[in-house]
């Protein structure tokens, strides 16, 4: 008598399907790849915040060098009538609050500038994070000895953006003219 055996009894033979070892190596091979893929998207999102603190830092900038081209001559020659401190402007970089004092920055006045004033500014992006930014602003009343233009110059610092960056703190630097009005 001849048995015949039906397909789905039959054991599997040597060259079908997977071994372990080839699932294994498989999934290893998998997670490497997607921890790459995991590296590449965390990098994205720190240069991101990067290019959103420096957007903030020049719309600061920016704010702050159309507010003093509305000064006049003897406003200018006045700092504290300029840059008074109820509106937060103090004349030295320990005058500002703890949470604006950041290693790294430089707290010298730039030569041929006549006087200087900082600024601590809180910013919220549109996903609600608070950045804060120390402004210092450098004034030079008699630009080329001329009574009629002074020079200011603005630098905005911030905290770098985690390890993407090897200093403490990052900085904007913009030098400006103003013509005076009388």
């Amino acid at each position: 008598m001849i048995a015949i055996r039906s397909p789905c009894t039959q054991p599997p033979s040597r060259g079908e399907g997977f071994s372990l070892v080839e699932v294994l190596v498989s999934i290893v091979i998998l997670a490497i790849g997607l921890l790459a893929l995991l590296g590449m998207q965390a990098t994205a999102l720190r240069l991101s915040s990067a290019d959103r603190e420096l957007q903030l830092a020049r719309d600061t900038t920016v704010g702050l060098i159309d507010e003093i081209k509305t000064l006049t001559n003897l406003q200018l020659h006045d700092p504290d009538t300029a840059f008074p401190a109820a509106d937060g402007w103090v004349t030295t970089f320990s005058g500002l609050g703890e949470p604006f004092q950041m290693a790294g920055v430089d707290t010298t006045l730039p030569d041929g500038y006549d006087y200087l004033r900082w600024l601590g500014v809180e910013k919220r992006d549109p996903g609600g994070a608070v950045h804060r930014f120390v402004i210092k602003l450098a004034i030079d009343e008699w630009y080329l000895l001329q009574d009629v233009l002074a020079r200011g110059n603005i630098v905005v610092y911030w905290k770098s953006a985690g390890a993407l960056s090897e200093r403490p703190v990052d900085h904007l630097q913009v030098t400006f003219f103003n013509e005076r009005k009388p």
